[in-house]
């Protein structure tokens, strides 16, 4: 009986177990970032509650809402990564029955679409950042002047 890597020599070049590893390190950044999400969402909320100008209310809201978008998408992500680590593990124990190409194509539209989450991620950050550094300012401020 033939094994599974003479079945199917094409892809005796193809390092399955890299693959697997970058897959890994995809998970460790999926669950990093839904610990970002819950800090940025404590900063966000403890904010909310010295908000006075209806103006900053709404940026605040609106930022709410983009996080909570990022947040719905690292979690389909996470469960495209868990899928592809699935199907890695199949192709090195030989259990694979799907198709390899899939397999290889899928794992560069998830890196796609991480770098892409990262990218629109950070700016979001930058975003909380400035809004939360203008709010420290001004509520300084405004309570100086109360004094």
């Amino acid at each position: 009986m033939k094994t599974y890597k003479e079945n199917h020599k094409h892809t005796n070049d193809f390092d399955w177990e890299v693959m697997y590893v970058q897959t890994e390190h995809w998970k460790d950044e999926s669950s990093f970032f839904d610990e970002e999400f819950q800090f940025l969402h404590n900063l966000i909320g403890g904010f909310l509650v010295w908000l006075s100008s209806e103006e900053d209310l709404h940026q605040a809201q609106s930022l709410v809402e983009r996080l909570n978008t990022l947040s719905n998408q690292n979690r389909a992500l996470a469960r495209r990564i868990t899928g592809q680590m699935i199907a890695l593990e199949e192709l090195q124990n030989g259990s694979f029955t799907g198709d390899e190409l899939k397999v290889k194509n899928d794992a560069v539209a998830i890196r796609a679409t991480l770098d892409e989450f990262i990218t629109d991620f950070r700016s979001l950050k930058k975003e909380i950042h400035y809004l939360t550094k203008i709010l420290s300012k001004t509520e300084k401020l405004n309570r100086l002047k109360k004094t």
